[in-house]
C-alpha cells in the first residue's frame, strides 16, 4: 500500500477500488456496491496488493471474514490470532489490525459494511456488542455451521452480480450473517470455556481499556484505578495471564498508534509527541527508538 496524506481511517471503499487498478480482473475477486458494501470472493492476491505485512491499519467500517484455506497470523486490537481454514472473524469499527503473515494457499471471503448500512439494516437497533468501538472476535465453528456461512456469502455474491437486484435481498443476508456470527461466537465460547477464569476476564478488560485510552494514558496506575485494583495486583495478573507485563502492553498500543500517525500523515513529529501525551519530542523519539530500534523519522521514510 502506498503511503499517502490520509490517515488509515480513510481506508475506504473508494481507496480500495483505486488500489485494485493494477490487479488483474479484480471484479472476479471483489465487488464494491455503492459506498456501503464491499464483498470479497477470494482474498489471496488482494492481501498482497492492499496490505503491507507488519503495518497497522485502523478499520473504518466492520468486516465479516471467513477463511476458506491456508492460514494467517494477524493482530487485532493488540491480541495475536492464528486464523486457519474454517475460522470466522468479525472486526468492528475502530479496530486496529496488522497482518503478520499469511500462507501461500491463504484464501478468504468476506464483507465490508459501512456504519450507515449497518444502521439501515438494523433500523438503528444494531446488537449491542456489534455497536461497541473496536469490538472483534475470532471463532472456529463446526463444519456444518461453516457450510451455512459459505452458502450465505455465496448467495450475497451471486445476488450482487445481477442487475437491478432489490437492496433488501443483500440487507437481509447481512442481517442474517450478523446474527449467525453472534450465534456461532457464543456457541464456540460455550464449547471452549463455559466459565472464563477471573484472570482472563481481567486481562480482556485491561486490553479494552488500553486500546481506548493509551494515546493519553501511559501509566499503569490509571488502568488499575479504572479496574478498582492496585497497580501491583493488576501487574501480576496481566503477567501471569499473558506472559507479557502490563507496561509492555501499554507500550505496544502506544507504538502502534505512533506508527499509524507517522506512516499515514504529514503531522510534524513534535505534534505527534504532543498528541500522544509525551512531555517533549525528545522523550517521544527516545521511547520510539527504544521499542523499534529506529527513530520516528527513519520509520516515516520507510516505503
Amino acid at each position: 500500500m502506498k503511503t499517502n496524506n490520509m490517515y488509515p481511517e480513510r481506508f475506504s471503499f473508494s481507496e480500495i477500488k483505486s488500489m485494485l487498478e493494477n490487479v488483474n480482473e479484480p471484479q472476479n475477486a471483489l465487488q464494491i456496491i455503492g459506498r456501503d458494501i464491499g464483498m470479497l470472493h477470494t482474498g489471496h492476491k488482494l492481501f498482497s496488493n492492499l496490505l503491507q505485512i507488519g503495518t497497522p491499519y485502523i478499520i473504518e467500517d466492520c468486516r465479516l471474514g471467513f477463511i476458506k484455506g491456508g492460514e494467517a497470523n494477524i493482530t487485532i486490537n493488540l491480541i495475536d490470532y492464528k486464523l486457519n481454514k474454517n475460522s470466522i472473524a468479525f472486526i468492528g469499527t475502530g479496530s486496529i489490525i496488522q497482518i503478520n503473515h499469511f500462507s501461500d494457499d491463504f484464501e478468504m471471503c468476506g464483507m465490508m459494511i459501512s456504519n450507515e448500512k449497518m444502521n439501515m439494516v438494523f433500523n438503528g437497533n444494531i446488537p449491542d456488542e456489534y455497536n461497541r468501538n473496536a469490538y472483534n472476535f475470532v471463532a472456529t465453528p463446526e463444519h456444518t455451521d461453516i457450510d451455512i456461512v459459505d452458502k450465505m456469502f455465496l448467495s450475497a455474491w451471486e445476488i450482487a452480480k445481477q442487475k437491478n437486484y432489490p437492496d433488501e435481498t443483500i440487507d437481509g443476508i447481512i442481517y442474517s450473517l450478523i446474527y449467525y456470527y453472534k450465534f456461532l461466537k457464543n456457541k464456540n465460547a460455550e464449547k471452549s470455556d463455559t466459565k472464563k477464569p477471573h484472570n482472563r476476564e481481567m486481562f480482556d478488560k485491561f486490553i479494552k481499556l488500553v486500546s481506548t485510552y493509551n494515546k493519553t494514558e501511559h501509566a499503569l496506575t490509571f488502568y488499575a484505578d479504572k479496574m478498582c485494583v492496585t497497580p501491583r495486583y493488576l501487574g501480576v495478573v496481566i503477567k501471569e495471564t499473558s506472559g507479557i507485563t502490563a507496561k509492555e502492553w501499554i507500550d505496544r498500543a502506544l507504538i502502534t498508534n505512533a506508527k499509524i500517525m507517522l506512516k499515514y500523515g504529514n503531522t510534524p513529529i513534535a505534534q505527534i509527541a504532543d498528541e500522544l501525551n509525551f512531555p517533549n519530542p525528545s522523550f517521544f523519539c527516545k521511547f520510539f527508538k527504544r521499542i523499534t530500534d529506529i527513530t520516528p523519522h527513519e520509520f516515516r521514510q520507510r516505503k
